[in-house]
């Protein structure tokens, strides 16, 4: 093997090898944006399930009455009494009734109709 060929196939191989090195280095494309995608599936599913506030439980009003709410964190969707929907966002409740729409805010384990009535929930 000549001298021009050595250098050539030392040339090639350090070629090889620098390639070998750069594409293992990198990841792909691809696999960076699943990663990405991944960690912001785990993140949103910790947030719903155990930073957001649910308001589903019995909650009494001014009369004494009791009012079951059952709460979906994931569209924030609430059911009163399996009879009245509404929804949840924040601290802000609206709940179509029948023909009225009814709007609370909750704070501190109270919900305050803007009728002025309240609703306390059980504990």
């Amino acid at each position: 093997m000549s001298e021009q060929e050595k250098e050539q196939a030392e040339l090639n191989n350090f070629l090889n090898a620098k390639f070998i090195l750069e594409r293992s280095e990198n990841p792909s494309p691809f696999f960076a944006l699943v990663i990405v995608i991944v960690v912001i599936c785990i993140i949103y599913c910790i947030f719903i399930c155990f930073i957001k506030k649910s308001v589903s439980g019995i909650w009494y009003d001014d009369n004494d009455d009791e009012h079951e709410i059952k709460h979906n964190k994931f569209n924030d969707g609430i059911i009163i009494d399996k009879k009245f929907h509404g929804m949840y966002k924040g601290h802000v409740i609206i709940v179509y009734m029948d023909n009225i729409i009814k709007m609370g805010i909750c704070v501190d384990n109270m919900i305050k109709w803007t009728d002025g009535s309240k609703w306390m929930a059980d504990r």
